[in-house]
């Protein structure tokens, strides 16, 4: 048959056809349905509203906003600072210890410290560095006692607006909560085994998301109930640290690097001097 006929047998069929086509259609569509995905389109509560849910359940991290929030009076605020001291010669250990006793007295915490020694010229000198914790009702008292126990070199505050991440992290804990309660009501509506598996992983997700925003949460409260202090001791180095006794051997050895250059010396000359004089003999013999 040749293909124009054909195309005539297609247009004296054309319904047959397009019942054929019809019937595709539908058995795609059949099998791209809820089922056909991995969802039970026998739910009890619908495949509309699981669809629904499982894209809410969608594992994912957002941020909390970073605007200023300044519609919040109260704000949080959280401050830390770095100082630097510089302690009288042969006082550093006294300055530790008063330093410590600080810390204590005011309830504070030594987070971390780290001592080091050091030789310049004939004596040892000390240098401090420390992590410290203060109670923010406290911090301004504690900063001017540590003021105290030396000469100021360097002192830089910073205070920070964490106002809108505190209610941003407030507001993202309550959603998401909320979105638990949601995706446990609906594991305990489904009688499919496919689809509480499903579930089951997405309140896995949403524990974990929760659990990570209430420990920034805490993480930021504690950042402002307590300011943070990074301090430096250095001990003040002596103006005569350098000043020593020379040793007999460093004479000795002086003494004969000088004459080792005068040796050197007479032994270059040597040679120049025997001609000048040779020469010099020749013009008086010529002379004569």
């Amino acid at each position: 048959m040749t293909i124009k006929k054909q195309f005539q047998a297609l247009k004296e069929n054309w319904l047959l056809v397009l019942l054929v086509i019809i019937v595709l259609a539908a058995v795609f569509f059949t099998n791209t349905s809820p089922g056909f995905l991995g969802l039970s389109s026998e739910s009890d509560y619908g495949t509309a509203q699981y669809s629904t849910g499982l894209g809410m359940a969608k594992s994912y991290y957002p941020f909390p906003a970073q605007d200023f929030a300044p519609e919040i009076k109260d704000r949080i605020i959280t401050k830390s600072s770095s100082l630097s001291i510089e302690a009288k010669t042969g006082k550093f250990q006294e300055a530790d210890t008063r330093l410590k006793a600080i810390i204590q007295s005011t309830d504070s915490y030594l987070i971390s410290e780290n001592i080091n020694s050091y030789d310049y010229g004939s004596r040892k000198y000390y240098s401090g560095n420390y992590n410290i914790k203060v109670a923010a009702n406290k911090y301004s008292s504690v900063i001017e006692q540590l003021k105290n126990l030396g000469e100021v070199t360097s002192f830089n505050e910073n205070s920070d607006d964490e106002t809108a991440q505190y209610t941003g992290l407030k507001s993202e804990i309550e959603a998401e909560k909320s979105r638990l309660s949601r995706y446990q009501e609906m594991y305990k509506e489904s009688a499919i085994i496919a689809d509480k598996i499903q579930l089951s992983d997405k309140i896995f997700e949403q524990e974990r998301l929760i659990k990570m925003y209430e420990e920034s949460l805490t993480s930021l409260n504690n950042r402002v109930t307590y300011s943070t202090i990074y301090m430096t001791i250095n001990e003040k180095q002596s103006a005569y640290s350098n000043i020593a006794w020379v040793k007999f051997s460093d004479l000795i050895k002086a003494l004969v690097s000088s004459i080792n250059s005068l040796a050197s010396l007479l032994f270059i000359i040597l040679p120049w001097a025997i001609a000048i004089a040779i020469i010099w003999i020749i013009i008086r013999l010529i002379r004569k």
